[in-house]
């Protein structure tokens, strides 16, 4: 019998993802599990991946084991929900049917805070040289 196993984002995660340009960029991990009957009834034949209801992606032909999609250009510090349809090959009326993993949901990462207190400040003068090659110092506080 097929199956699948959401593994992550965990549902009700929080904090999920990577900020980049100003959007969050997440990977949805899944295992597929296919039947071990030799003829292939009710082995896996393709995945369809949905995020927030939506149909995102497809992948057709045999498809068992973990899989990894990229769910990107989401809002930070936003709630979504996925999840993952198995086409199934059955070798009895119907010729094929799909099966639906449980929707979780997720929170993407909020964006990290302003630098602060940068050295040299902004329009600073007269400022130390260092070394053989000429390096000037800069630093700054991360945010609270």
């Amino acid at each position: 019998m097929a199956t699948i196993t959401l593994i992550s984002p965990e549902d009700d995660a929080t904090g999920v993802g990577n900020v980049i340009a100003g959007k969050a960029w997440v990977t949805s991990t899944f295992f597929i599990g296919d039947s071990a009957e030799p003829w292939g009834e009710g082995d896996c034949s393709g995945f369809e991946v949905y995020l927030d209801g939506k149909l995102l992606t497809g992948s057709y032909g045999w498809k068992s084991g973990n899989q990894s999609r990229g769910l990107g250009g989401l809002g930070p510090g936003t709630e979504h929900t996925w999840r993952v349809d198995i086409i199934v090959e059955g070798a009895t009326p119907p010729e094929w049917y799909v099966v639906s993993s449980p929707t979780w949901s997720f929170t993407t990462v909020e964006p990290p805070g302003k630098a602060q207190n940068p050295t040299p400040e902004d329009d600073e003068e007269h400022i130390e040289i260092t070394g053989i090659n000429r390096l000037v110092r800069l630093g700054w506080e991360a945010p609270d």
